[in-house]
């Protein structure tokens, strides 16, 4: 075989994509269905998508920490801090005002240069002035 045959390199590239692409939708599924009842403010929903998506995240950890990899994203937060900001997020707009600081209080606690968390912390110290 050896480099004399192209073969692995014309099918390997490929099926790795279709591999990488595939298991990203299937991976941030749940991510996808809460961003797309965000959209449309079924905030009640959300909340359920993003609970099982920091789920997943936290029983897999190296699928997010090797998101590159593993997801082909080069995204500067990890799935389960967007899942988390986004839950605090939608708790927010629910009424739950408490649980929302709880939960933006451990997403800047885990997550020390997360400006979304840090901005909703000095936003809700403002409006406690």
């Amino acid at each position: 075989m050896g480099l004399s045959n192209p073969f692995p390199f014309l099918v390997g590239p490929p099926f790795y994509l279709f591999i990488a692409f595939g298991l990203r939708g299937w991976l941030e599924e749940d991510h996808r269905k809460g961003m797309k009842a965000i959209r449309s403010q079924n905030y009640h929903a959300a909340l359920e998508y993003f609970d099982q998506s920091i789920e997943f995240f936290e029983n897999y950890p190296k699928v997010d920490k090797y998101r590159a990899l593993t997801l082909l994203s080069a995204a500067r937060f990890s799935f389960r801090e967007m899942g988390m900001v986004n839950k605090a997020y939608c708790l927010g707009q629910v009424g739950r005002v408490s649980e929302m600081a709880a939960l933006y209080r451990q997403v800047f606690q885990e997550y020390p240069e997360n400006d979304i968390a840090r901005m909703a912390l000095e936003l809700m110290d403002l409006k406690e002035e």
